[in-house]
């Protein structure tokens, strides 16, 4: 028998093995993306999608395109906004736009739901693109954001380090190109600083749910054990978990002031 299997039949192999496949079990940010995007979506709404990229769903994600697929069919429309030339003349499903998230090419009151998927950490201004949110926003529309928790450790790391390192090791450990990596200012990246920004462009029905996210160190022996620590803490402490999804919805009458209608908070996680 060789020393591998060996290792891998003693018990602290077989541990290792144990909490590796727990970890690969664990729900991508983009499946949570996902859930919350059936939960607020209602056949007829005029969606536009910020930030957009060239698909509402990515494509890797299983299932991915029959949720797509679903949205596309009952939507009254769906628009993407973006000023990242590839994403645009890529191929898409959605209509889009290029016009920068500060300064949005639409008439007011004219979506119901407005979704930014991995973008908000991209603004050099967020709480003007929240401004431009809510003015496009059909009163009683609702807005719902995914973005990183810069307490999470990855995304310190990515804060204190250069935008060539960041293409470097998402190019070598898990190959994603360089044009699909866009520099990060996380200049609205907390729960507190969400509501914040929020409620002061006009909205006072703000949530910030939290999801742990994904453990990426699986495959790089010891510093797997770290992370996973990090991602049980994170469990009980919800400051530490790697993902945000703020949901904020416009009053039904157009200002910030009056009552809203509530949004679940049932996301079973």
């Amino acid at each position: 028998m060789s020393k591998a299997s060996v290792c891998d039949q003693s018990p602290e192999g077989s541990a290792s093995s144990r909490l590796r496949s727990r970890a690969m079990q664990e729900e991508h940010e983009q499946h949570f993306y996902a859930r919350m995007l059936e939960r607020h979506f209602r056949p007829g709404m005029r969606w536009l999608d910020a930030g957009c990229g060239h698909s509402l769903i990515p494509a890797w994600l299983k299932g991915g395109q029959h949720i797509e697929q679903k949205f596309l069919t009952e939507a009254a429309i769906i628009v993407g906004a973006d000023v990242d030339v590839p994403s645009l003349i890529a191929h898409s499903r959605i209509h889009r736009v290029a016009c920068r998230l500060e300064d949005l090419s639409f008439q007011a009151e004219t979506f119901d739901l407005i979704t930014c998927n991995m973008v908000v950490e991209h603004l050099a201004a967020p709480t003007k693109a929240f401004s431009e949110f809510f003015r496009v926003l059909q009163p009683g529309g609702v807005v719902i954001m995914l973005t990183p928790n810069i307490y999470h450790w990855a995304n310190v790391i990515s804060m204190l380090t250069p935008f060539w390192f960041h293409r470097l090791v998402l190019k070598n450990l898990w190959n994603r190109e360089p044009e699909d990596v866009f520099p990060t200012l996380y200049r609205c990246n907390t729960k507190s600083s969400l509501v914040r920004s929020l409620k002061s462009v006009g909205f006072s029905n703000c949530t910030v749910y939290t999801a742990p996210g994904r453990q990426r160190l699986m495959e790089f022996g010891p510093l797997f054990y770290p992370e996973y620590v990090w991602y049980q803490l994170s469990l009980r402490f919800d400051d530490l978990r790697e993902i945000l999804c703020a949901v904020a919805q416009k009053s039904p009458s157009g200002t910030g002031n009056a009552e809203y209608r509530p949004i679940p908070s049932e996301l079973g996680i």
